[in-house]
């Protein structure tokens, strides 16, 4: 069975919570450590929250452009540091 949207989260309590109130709307919260072994392509969008740490999440950069560029689709909402988003330009 192929899932629809993921949500990215870091254990941040306000991202946990958006999870929950949208979550008829998500089909699963992955942890940003399981990142790793995470396939998303079985998704056909990714959230990224606000709220995720900048340097954290840079660390999966490669991992989700890859994701991108595979056709899938990220959704980020970000306050921080975004440099490790490398398929779009976002000057």
């Amino acid at each position: 069975m192929t899932r629809k949207i993921a949500y990215i989260h870091s254990g941040n309590s306000a991202q946990t919570r958006s999870f929950q109130d949208f979550s008829h709307y998500l089909d699963d919260l992955i942890y940003l450590n399981d990142l790793p072994k995470t396939d998303l392509s079985h998704y056909d969008a990714v959230i990224v929250p606000d709220a995720m740490d900048s340097v954290r999440i840079a660390a999966h950069g490669e991992q989700l452009n890859s994701y991108v560029r595979g056709g899938g689709f990220l959704i980020v909402f970000f306050q921080g540091e975004a440099d490790w988003i490398d398929v779009v330009d976002l000057h």
